[in-house]
């Protein structure tokens, strides 16, 4: 990378003082934030108006893991991204924000102007709702917002038209939904999920990896021999389908079963969402039978599972109607 280009790229801990230095100075400072995946003419007169509000301009760009546009997003990292702002003339600084929004960012760095494109002049329609919280952060320091009024563009329309960020398959579906609901639409049908009550019936999974690394044949046997590097344990099956159902609607009752000497309790609670609300009901282990007795095990085994669930389910659905999975 060109060192003057690096140069402009600094740590918000970094641009704070170098800002402080600038102010006293009297120099005003303009913030823009963003994600800046595809640097677009939109971005470019974005910057340029913005660069107009005051003396020196700062590009402040969300880092990838707070990115949320879908997958295989961001399509370039942040360093990247930093990169190609550094190198627009009309940006001075440039700084990755360790951050889903810049609030942080605004009360760490103190501008003078924060400014946002034509899209957030409807505060309303910003589905993050974020917006409000910025804007109340530069109002605390001392500044104020701008917005430009200039065309815009979509770095996510660009990438999902033109980029390979999905398969044929899904772009095709998507288009089809795009044309079919608006985004509105969409977000409402969401937002009334919220409201919903939902019963939660099946079988507790836990999933256990082992991972390894191979270190060769083994010289008596023909397997490969490995070494155990660490596990991961995940919550499946039902807690699955638990925690992504909580994730959008508001209150989930769970309804499951778990072994009697090892039921893993104590981990399930702490990997359930917040507004899931578990009854576990424990079965005894049961001693082996023979290959004649399967059929009836299995018919036992049914049974209990049936009169349990029925129990911890019967409450539940005499106090309030529930959606049942």
């Amino acid at each position: 990378m060109d060192p003057k280009i690096l140069k402009k790229i600094q740590t918000p801990a970094r641009l704070a003082k170098i800002v402080e230095d600038l102010k006293k100075k009297g120099k005003k400072v303009v913030l823009c934030h963003g994600v800046f995946d595809i640097v677009h003419l939109g971005h470019i007169r974005y910057f340029n108006q913005a660069k107009k509000q005051g003396d020196v301009l700062i590009a402040s760009l969300t880092q990838d893991k707070y990115v949320r546009r879908g997958p295989g997003r961001p399509y370039f990292t942040g360093r990247l991204r930093a990169e190609a702002l550094a190198s627009l003339a009309m940006t001075d600084y440039v700084s990755i924000v360790d951050a889903p929004t810049a609030t942080d960012f605004i009360y760490k760095v103190r501008p003078d102007i924060y400014a946002k494109g034509p899209d957030y002049k409807v505060k309303g329609k910003d589905i993050t709702g974020k917006i409000y919280e910025e804007e109340e952060a530069i109002k605390a320091v001392g500044g104020k917002l701008f917005f430009t009024d200039d065309i815009t563009f979509s770095s996510s329309k660009l990438i999902n038209d033109y980029l390979d960020a999905y398969p044929p398959r899904t772009v095709k579906y998507l288009k089809a939904m795009a044309k079919r609901y608006p985004i509105d639409h969409i977000v409402e049908s969401l937002e009334a999920l919220k409201k919903l009550k939902y019963l939660v019936i099946g079988d507790t999974i836990i999933d256990e990896y082992h991972y390894c690394s191979p270190m060769g044949k083994s010289s008596k046997e023909h397997l490969v021999v490995n070494r155990y590097e660490s596990k991961e344990i995940f919550a499946g099956g039902t807690l699955a389908t638990a925690n992504n159902t909580a994730s959008v609607c508001g209150q989930v009752d769970l309804v499951t079963i778990l072994g009697e000497k090892k039921s893993y309790q104590g981990f399930i609670e702490s990997h359930l969402s917040s507004n899931v609300k578990a009854k576990f009901s424990c079965v005894p282990m049961q001693r082996p039978l023979s290959k004649e007795d399967t059929s009836a095990r299995n018919t036992t085994v049914n049974c209990l599972k049936f009169v349990l669930l029925m129990t911890a389910i019967l409450p539940l659905v005499r106090k309030r109607k529930s959606s049942i999975i």
